[in-house]
């Protein structure tokens, strides 16, 4: 099973559309070039095991989605839904421990 959902199209509607279904929900934006982007993808898919059930991980990738609406200026950035609102951002690398340290203030 993947760790994340690519959503096809990538568009900023489709994006909309996932977010709002509920739930917590975790999306990467992400490049293929970006070297602290890829290091992220090497620590996520144990997150997403993790959490499984209780965060649907989405990923991004910024060069094929203009992102315009989601405020995405630096990559890494992750954008975390509850319920459909945006309670919490950061950009950057993170350590597995920080990253299940926010998810789990929110579940």
């Amino acid at each position: 099973m993947e760790a994340f959902e690519l959503i096809q199209p990538l568009t900023e509607t489709a994006l909309s559309e996932y977010i709002s279904r509920g739930g917590i929900v975790l999306v990467d934006f992400y490049a293929d070039w970006c070297q602290p982007c890829q290091r992220m993808l090497k620590i996520l898919p144990s997150l997403a095991k993790e959490f499984e059930g209780r965060v649907q991980f989405v990923k991004i990738n910024v060069d094929e989605m203009k992102t315009g609406t989601y405020f995405v200026t630096v990559i890494p950035t992750f954008h975390l839904y509850k319920d459909g609102k945006r309670i919490e951002e950061w950009t950057g690398i993170k350590t597995l421990l920080e990253m299940k340290r926010i998810l789990d203030t929110h579940i």
